[in-house]
Protein backbone atom coordinates (compact mmCIF):
# COMPACT_ATOMS: atom_id res chain seq x y z
CA UNK A 1 0.00 0.00 0.00
CA UNK A 2 1.33 3.47 -0.71
CA UNK A 3 2.51 5.51 2.24
CA UNK A 4 0.97 8.71 0.60
CA UNK A 5 -1.19 9.74 -2.09
CA UNK A 6 0.85 11.08 -4.99
CA UNK A 7 0.09 14.53 -5.89
CA UNK A 8 1.36 16.46 -9.72
CA UNK A 9 4.47 18.46 -7.58
CA UNK A 10 5.71 14.78 -6.77
CA UNK A 11 6.70 14.96 -10.21
CA UNK A 12 9.71 16.17 -11.93
CA UNK A 13 8.62 19.98 -13.40
CA UNK A 14 9.38 18.09 -17.10
CA UNK A 15 7.07 15.48 -16.63
CA UNK A 16 3.45 16.11 -17.25
CA UNK A 17 1.63 14.65 -15.44
CA UNK A 18 -2.17 14.35 -13.46
CA UNK A 19 -3.66 13.42 -10.76
CA UNK A 20 -7.26 12.10 -9.97
CA UNK A 21 -8.83 11.75 -6.65
CA UNK A 22 -11.60 9.05 -5.99
CA UNK A 23 -14.54 10.73 -5.91
CA UNK A 24 -16.21 12.04 -3.43
CA UNK A 25 -12.79 12.05 -2.22
CA UNK A 26 -12.47 9.65 0.66
CA UNK A 27 -8.90 10.37 1.47
CA UNK A 28 -6.77 13.65 0.43
CA UNK A 29 -2.96 13.94 0.51
CA UNK A 30 -2.51 14.88 3.90
CA UNK A 31 -4.79 12.14 5.09
CA UNK A 32 -4.71 8.00 4.85
CA UNK A 33 -3.17 7.55 1.00
CA UNK A 34 -5.74 5.25 -1.23
CA UNK A 35 -4.07 1.70 -1.45
CA UNK A 36 -4.61 1.99 -5.13
CA UNK A 37 -2.68 3.72 -7.90
CA UNK A 38 -4.04 3.28 -11.49
CA UNK A 39 -1.38 4.60 -14.36
CA UNK A 40 -2.94 5.61 -17.16
CA UNK A 41 -0.66 5.76 -20.57
CA UNK A 42 -2.54 6.99 -23.68
CA UNK A 43 -2.06 6.12 -27.40
CA UNK A 44 -0.84 8.39 -30.34
CA UNK A 45 -2.68 11.73 -30.41
CA UNK A 46 -3.86 12.67 -27.11
CA UNK A 47 -2.63 14.81 -24.47
CA UNK A 48 -2.54 13.85 -19.96
CA UNK A 49 -5.20 16.52 -19.29
CA UNK A 50 -7.76 15.28 -22.20
CA UNK A 51 -7.48 11.47 -21.04
CA UNK A 52 -7.43 12.41 -17.61
CA UNK A 53 -11.26 12.81 -17.41
CA UNK A 54 -11.32 9.09 -18.91
CA UNK A 55 -9.41 8.37 -15.14
CA UNK A 56 -12.71 10.90 -13.83
CA UNK A 57 -15.30 8.87 -15.38
CA UNK A 58 -14.37 4.98 -14.43
CA UNK A 59 -14.09 6.74 -10.48
CA UNK A 60 -13.12 3.78 -9.22
CA UNK A 61 -13.34 3.61 -5.45
CA UNK A 62 -9.89 3.93 -3.33
CA UNK A 63 -7.75 4.33 -6.48
CA UNK A 64 -6.14 7.63 -7.80
CA UNK A 65 -5.46 7.95 -11.64
CA UNK A 66 -1.86 9.18 -12.51
CA UNK A 67 -2.43 10.17 -16.12
CA UNK A 68 1.37 10.31 -17.56
CA UNK A 69 1.62 12.54 -20.86
CA UNK A 70 4.04 10.81 -23.72
CA UNK A 71 7.24 13.10 -24.40
CA UNK A 72 6.87 13.81 -27.68
CA UNK A 73 4.99 16.50 -29.48
CA UNK A 74 3.07 15.11 -33.06
CA UNK A 75 4.68 17.04 -35.78
CA UNK A 76 3.48 19.85 -37.95
CA UNK A 77 1.31 20.95 -34.92
CA UNK A 78 -1.36 18.40 -34.93
CA UNK A 79 -1.69 18.88 -31.37
CA UNK A 80 -1.53 15.35 -29.15
CA UNK A 81 1.76 13.51 -28.00
CA UNK A 82 3.23 10.84 -29.16
CA UNK A 83 5.21 7.81 -26.96
CA UNK A 84 8.25 7.07 -30.02
CA UNK A 85 11.55 8.66 -30.55
CA UNK A 86 9.83 9.95 -33.83
CA UNK A 87 6.91 9.82 -36.05
CA UNK A 88 8.28 8.24 -39.55
CA UNK A 89 6.19 6.58 -42.61
CA UNK A 90 6.92 3.23 -43.78
CA UNK A 91 8.65 4.43 -47.54
CA UNK A 92 7.03 1.24 -49.43
CA UNK A 93 3.61 1.45 -47.76
CA UNK A 94 2.59 5.02 -46.72
CA UNK A 95 1.59 3.92 -43.27
CA UNK A 96 2.61 4.81 -39.95
CA UNK A 97 5.94 3.22 -38.60
CA UNK A 98 5.69 1.16 -35.90
CA UNK A 99 9.26 0.69 -35.12
CA UNK A 100 9.62 4.79 -34.06
CA UNK A 101 12.40 3.88 -31.27
CA UNK A 102 11.15 4.29 -27.39
CA UNK A 103 14.02 5.29 -25.79
CA UNK A 104 12.35 8.79 -24.29
CA UNK A 105 9.78 7.16 -23.27
CA UNK A 106 11.55 4.33 -21.08
CA UNK A 107 13.09 7.06 -19.66
CA UNK A 108 9.93 8.39 -18.60
CA UNK A 109 8.47 5.09 -17.66
CA UNK A 110 11.64 4.86 -14.99
CA UNK A 111 10.64 8.45 -13.79
CA UNK A 112 7.34 7.88 -13.40
CA UNK A 113 8.23 4.60 -11.33
CA UNK A 114 10.80 6.12 -9.35
CA UNK A 115 9.09 9.10 -8.28
CA UNK A 116 5.62 6.85 -6.98
CA UNK A 117 8.04 4.25 -5.20
CA UNK A 118 10.40 6.66 -3.93
CA UNK A 119 8.06 9.55 -2.69
CA UNK A 120 4.70 7.48 -2.19
CA UNK A 121 5.71 3.84 -1.36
Amino acid sequence: MPSKTPVPWDFPSKLTATVTLPTPPNATPSSTPTPNILLLLYGIGDTAAGFSAFGRAINLSETTVVTVQAPAPLPFDLGGFHWGDDVAFDSTTGALDMDAGLTRSTALADLVRGTLIRKCG
